[in-house]
C-alpha cells in the first residue's frame, strides 16, 4: 500500500460585508487528502469593527460518504465584542473506504450574529464533492528496494471493462509493498474536479474481473 503527499483544494467563499462597511469576513474551506484520509479545514476570519455590540460566531463543516459515514468539526463563540478580530477554524477528517464508498461530500456553514442588528453572515453549503475511481495495472517494474519493502511501478493497464479516469504511467509513480511486486494491482484514486489523488493500491493478482472507472 502507498500514501501520497497531501494534495489540497481551496474553496473560497469570498469577502462578506457586515452590517456596516467597517467589517469583512474571509470565509474559505481547504479540502485535502493524503490518499488515506479526507481532510476539511473551514476558516472564518473576521475583522473587528467599532465597539458597541456583541457578536456570536459559528463555523461548522462535515465530510460525508455515500454510505453515510461521517466526520465533522465546529468552532465559534458568543458574547464577542464587535471591535475584536477573530479567527475560527473547524476541522473534519474521514477515513477513505476504497471498497464500499464511491463519493464524499464536503459541506461548510458560516454564521455570525450581532445583538444589535441580527444576522450578518449566514452562508454555506456544499464546498466540494470528491469521488473514488479504480484503475487496475499489471506488469510491475521494480523501482526501489529497501529493508522495509519494495516500490513497484506498473507499465500496463489491466482493466477487463471500463475506461479508467486516472492513470499513472510506467515509472512515473510507484506503490510500496512489503515483500514483492504483485503481478496485478487495484489502485484507488480520489478525484476532485480534474485532479486525481493517488491513494492506496491492493494486490489483485488473482482477481479475474477488473472493472476500471
Amino acid at each position: 500500500m502507498h500514501r501520497l503527499r497531501i494534495v489540497q483544494l481551496t474553496v473560497l467563499l469570498g469577502l462578506v460585508a457586515a452590517h456596516v462597511n467597517a467589517q469583512t469576513s474571509n470565509l474559505y474551506t481547504n479540502v485535502s487528502s493524503d490518499g488515506t484520509y479526507v481532510y476539511a479545514t473551514s476558516v472564518m476570519a473576521v475583522q473587528g469593527m467599532q465597539a458597541g455590540g456583541l457578536h456570536t460566531y459559528s463555523v461548522t463543516n462535515s465530510i460525508q460518504s455515500n454510505t453515510s459515514r461521517y466526520g465533522g468539526g465546529s468552532a465559534g463563540d458568543s458574547g464577542v465584542p464587535s471591535d475584536q478580530s477573530v479567527d475560527y477554524v473547524a476541522n473534519a477528517v474521514l477515513l477513505i473506504d476504497y471498497t464500499d464508498d464511491s463519493e464524499y461530500t464536503v459541506t461548510a456553514d458560516y454564521y455570525a450574529n450581532c445583538n444589535m442588528v441580527g444576522n450578518f453572515i449566514n452562508t454555506g453549503g456544499a464546498a466540494a464533492i470528491l469521488s473514488i475511481h479504480t484503475t487496475y495495472y499489471q506488469t510491475p517494474i521494480i523501482q526501489n528496494v529497501t529493508p522495509s519493502g519494495i516500490t513497484c511501478g506498473y507499465a500496463q493497464l489491466a482493466c477487463t471493462s471500463g475506461t479508467p479516469l486516472c492513470q499513472s504511467q510506467g515509472n512515473l509513480y510507484g506503490w510500496n509493498f512489503t515483500n514483492s511486486c504483485p503481478s496485478r494491482i487495484k489502485a484507488g484514486y480520489l478525484v476532485t474536479g480534474s485532479t486525481c489523488i493517488v491513494g492506496l493500491a491492493f494486490d489483485a493478482t488473482n482477481q479475474q474481473v477488473r472493472p476500471c472507472n
